[in-house]
């Protein structure tokens, strides 16, 4: 994950994603972030054929909710700012033909 502390100055932290979900994510990370801190999380991607493209990797941009301590870590609850599966609408299911 990529980041800017209140100072102005960038960081680049790892962090183990422990729970995803389509709106925000759960990681465990040794640096603590204030909540409100925007961040951009770098996810590898898997390929099919790395011979054809060697480095994937998908942006996401989130901001942290909490930020809880532990131990010798941090978690850090994570809001994406689009979310990854988009919202299905009432007026959507309502448009659908009722079953006989």
């Amino acid at each position: 994950m990529r980041g800017r502390k209140s100072t102005g100055e960038e960081f680049l932290e790892l962090a183990t994603a422990l729970n995803v979900s389509g709106g925000g994510v759960l990681v465990a990370t040794k640096r603590y972030l204030e909540p409100g801190t925007q961040i951009s999380l770098e996810v590898p991607t898997a390929l099919a054929n790395k011979a054809q493209l060697p480095h994937s990797v998908s942006l996401l941009q989130a901001t942290v909710l909490h930020c809880i301590p532990e131990r010798h870590y941090y978690l850090l609850r994570l809001q994406f700012e689009k979310p990854l599966i988009a919202a299905s609408s009432e007026s959507e299911d309502d448009s659908s033909p009722a079953s006989p």
